[in-house]
């Protein structure tokens, strides 16, 4: 359940960009090129630590992985609401999927490590299923909060949000 949750709040934190972009572009005066960067970026460094993530868990064991998985995505999603400019933002967002990239593969090995083979299928299915309901409530969560309190206040509760999870 806990996985669950956590690939929800990753799902949610990571499309709060998409949510917030008129508003971004906007403070930023960017384009749709510069906006396809900012999206982009995260990916790359989301990409660069699928494998190192699951050579961590091996290392250190998945539980201390998902751990400061989940809390550096949420104190990356927190610093989102600071960036002063392109180039910090894609600089944050970077450094985003770096935290983040570690998730996937260390929650995996802690379903390996919690159950048995014939079980695991269905418990690991579990978890990535999580992504669908996380679409569903991203726009929920995110459009309130950026319409009342501006995108940046919004990246600040949900990235808070997920630091508390991670403790």
């Amino acid at each position: 359940i806990l996985l669950y949750i956590g690939f929800m709040i990753s799902y949610v934190d990571r499309s709060a960009i998409s949510l917030s972009l008129s508003h971004i572009a906007k403070d930023f005066n960017m384009g749709p090129a510069e906006l396809g960067v900012v999206l982009s970026i995260f990916y790359l460094g989301y990409t660069v630590m699928q494998i190192p993530g699951g050579w961590l868990a091996d290392r250190f064991g998945s539980k201390y992985v998902v751990i400061t998985s989940i809390a550096l995505w949420s104190v990356f999603t927190v610093l989102t609401g600071f960036a002063w400019s392109l180039t910090s933002l894609l600089v944050i967002r970077f450094l985003f999927g770096l935290g983040e990239g570690g998730y996937p593969s260390s929650a995996m090995k802690g379903i390996a490590e919690l159950y048995h083979r014939p079980a695991r299928p269905k418990m690991t299915g579990f978890p990535i299923s999580s992504n669908y309901l996380g679409s569903f409530v991203a726009p929920l969560l995110m459009a309130p909060l950026i319409i009342g309190l501006g995108w940046r206040d919004a990246f600040f509760y949900i990235g808070i949000a997920g630091v508390v999870f991670a403790l």
